[in-house]
């Protein structure tokens, strides 16, 4: 898998990053159309599509709180991203 965050993530995205550490959470839709991908240490959150093969960033005002969890609602509807602290993000995609 770390050679498909390599080829998805481009290098100012990894700011320095070894691509083994740059994609510790991978979650694919329900559809198996989109993966989220919640790079190390980030405060953002990238979708890319398997069927036109762009990549969407999800910005978001948790700027001190790193995401450290991601799931897809079971109709690929909702993404959550959760936070070490607590904090929960539900994105309408």
């Amino acid at each position: 898998m770390s050679g498909m965050c390599e080829c998805l993530l481009s290098p100012e995205n990894l700011a320095g990053q070894s691509i083994l550490h740059a994609c510790p959470i991978l979650q694919w839709s329900p559809d198996g159309e989109q993966l989220a991908i919640i790079p190390n240490g980030n405060t953002t959150a990238l979708v890319w599509s398997l069927v036109s093969k762009e990549v969407k960033k999800i910005d978001t005002d948790f700027k001190t709180q790193v995401f450290t969890a991601l799931a897809w609602s079971k109709t690929g509807k909702y993404l959550a991203m959760g936070t070490a602290k607590g904090n929960l993000l539900v994105y309408n995609w």
